[in-house]
């Protein structure tokens, strides 16, 4: 046995270990753990709170509630699409059942977010009156090219069931009609016995307007997948000819398909621009490959293109939100993508409303949004539903963890949510919101008007000029200036001077963003009413995250950078498990010291 002394010693060694074997695994600043603080990653509009409803979801694309769900607590409440090819149920309980799933094929090479694995299940539908359960889907046949398909599922007439009796797919529809990796097939709306199916035209620009395709069209069938005799291009062949199932024709990509007021209503994807319109009977709606042709009979028009995806009609007897939230549509911009990680700085990945005057048959007001990303990493909203008690929405990423979450956006004033979308003055909103994106280049090598905003460049060449002989002889002349607004930022000039290094180069930028002529009396740069506090926040932001990456003095914030960047994320676990490893260490190594 080891005597107290050579225990202590053991021991202390044995701690020593464990400590020198455990990694520093804290989030860095500003990176909470997405597990606990979730909620940091939205902001909501005045009024509404936001929870997660349901989770353990992968890559869900839309959501459909049952609209009169059985009282049990098992009985269905709605469904979640996932694009792999399962299709779940959520119960009264919000328990989740698998409802089907392995009904199509599907192999890929690669996986999100490779945009060419945006391929699987586009969504959901119901149709109460027959239980009947609708998935619209891309898959592979056997020699691996893609097609679009439908497939029915039988449940209980009113209340639906956690798992379908019966199945038929309506294949023949789009066998000869092969789809790609974008602009499948999308969204699904039942009215008056029918069934209407968007469909995207597979990327290929031509198809949309040719009536003997039924790529790039809205088409109409009976539940039974058979075109309906009324259709506005029937022609009654046996065996139905594509022309006999189409509605409405000239689109690009769709997605969005949604009734509203027995009128139907889609929000497209476009080239570089999007755009929202009427559905129209036999209607021609002109997309021809180019972005002029996209706002062909737009009722509104999204410039740049943000991604819209399912869209929702809250009529005026929706009674979960305030009255100034009902007739209107919500749309989610996703994005895509191919886009940095981060906030949308465009309006995409968020929920917005589009405010609808029914009798006008036009919107209100220009869309704003209800539901806002502000996180660091890749998400986008695809999904979403108006439930019993709000919004719900599915984000197509991880919410927490390691799965994606079906987010529950319900209005209540009386919980006040951490981030309002009318408060944020986070950096990339404040560059978004006042337009700085559109004279500059977001990163260095990219085309703009004015110089670049990538921050390492940025501070670098800011921290140059003012050093500069040039620059303290242009301020002598400026001085001399007694208008405005020069007379007025005299000493902001002086503080510029008297500071050196990193701090002048904060305070300079502070002063530019305030007042572009604060030091200079020939500026393009327009004063965009920024406030005090918000041009010190985007000061602070380039600084902070260019002065390190720029190699300046004083600072390895660019070595630290680079060597976080080769390691994952750390969370909570990860201390766990390094933690147990070091002890193990430590124990072996006082097991071998001992005689």
């Amino acid at each position: 046995m080891l005597k107290p002394r050579e225990r202590l010693r053991a021991d202390s060694a044995l701690f020593l270990l464990a400590l020198l074997a455990t990694p520093i695994v804290a989030p860095p600043p500003g990176r909470a753990d997405p597990v606990e603080s979730w909620r940091e990653e939205w902001e909501v509009a005045e009024g509404f709170a936001l929870d997660i409803d349901t989770e353990g979801y992968r890559f869900p694309t839309s959501v459909a509630f049952v609209p009169r769900p059985g009282k049990a607590p098992k009985d269905p409440l709605y469904f979640v699409s996932e694009l792999r090819g399962t299709l779940k149920v959520v119960a009264n309980d919000r328990s989740v059942h698998t409802f089907a799933k392995d009904f199509f094929h599907l192999r890929l090479p690669y996986e999100l977010p490779n945009m060419r694995a945006e391929i699987g299940i586009g969504a959901v539908c119901l149709d109460p009156e027959h239980g009947y359960v609708f998935a619209s889907f891309a898959y592979q046949d056997d020699q691996g090219q893609l097609h679009n398909d439908i497939i029915r599922f039988e449940t209980k007439p009113g209340t639906f069931a956690l798992t379908p009796s019966d199945s038929v797919r309506f294949t023949d529809i789009f066998d000869e009609f092969p789809s790609s990796r974008s602009h499948q097939i999308g969204h699904m709306v039942v009215r008056d016995g029918t069934l209407f199916v968007a469909v995207g035209d597979a990327l290929q620009s031509s198809a949309g307007r040719a009536i003997d395709s039924v790529l790039g069209k809205v088409l109409r069938m009976t539940f039974d997948g058979q075109p309906v005799r009324d259709n506005p291009f029937y022609s009654g062949a046996r065996p139905p000819r594509p022309r006999d199932y189409v509605w409405a024709y000239g689109l690009r990509n769709p997605f969005g398909l949604v009734e509203a007021n027995g009128r139907l209503y889609t929000a497209e994807n476009g080239p570089s621009v999007d755009r929202f319109l009427r559905i129209e009977r036999g209607l021609d709606h002109g997309y021809d490959g180019s972005d002029w042709s996209i706002g062909t009979n737009a009722l509104a028009v999204f410039a740049p293109a943000v991604g819209p995806a399912q869209t929702a009609w809250v009529p005026q007897s929706y009674d979960a939100l305030p009255p100034e939230h009902r007739n209107a549509f919500y749309v989610t911009f996703g994005g895509s993508v191919t886009t940095p990680a981060g906030p949308g700085l465009r309006g995409e990945r968020s929920v917005v409303k589009l405010a609808y005057d029914a009798a006008a048959d036009r919107p209100k007001r220009t869309a704003e949004p209800v539901l806002r990303y502000r996180g660091e990493r890749l998400q986008m909203p695809v999904g979403v539903a108006a439930g019993p008690d709000g919004l719900y929405v599915a984000p197509l990423f991880d919410v927490r963890g390691e799965s994606s979450a079906i987010l529950r956006l319900s209005y209540d004033p009386s919980r006040d949510h951490p981030f309002r979308i009318d408060r944020d003055d986070s950096p990339a909103v404040l560059l978004a919101a006042n337009g700085c994106n559109g004279c500059h280049a977001s990163y260095e090598g990219q085309t703009s008007i004015g110089p670049s905003l990538d921050p390492p460049t940025l501070v670098a060449r800011v921290a140059e000029e003012l050093g500069s002989d040039s620059y303290r002889r242009s301020l002598e002349q400026i001085d001399a200036l007694t208008d405005e607004p020069y007379a007025s930022f005299r000493d902001a000039r002086k503080q510029v001077l008297a500071a050196e290094g990193k701090e002048r180069v904060r305070l300079w930028l502070k002063y530019r963003i305030l007042e572009p002529r604060f030091d200079t009396s020939v500026s393009l740069m327009p004063n965009q009413g920024v406030s005090e506090v918000q041009a010190a926040r985007l000061a602070d932001y380039f600084v902070e995250q260019g002065w390190g990456r720029a190699g300046l003095p004083g600072s390895n914030d660019g070595m630290v950078a680079k060597v976080r960047a080769l390691f994952p994320a750390p969370r909570y676990r990860h201390f766990v498990f390094a933690l147990m490893i070091g002890l193990a260490l430590g124990y072996g190594f006082a097991w071998g010291t001992r005689k």
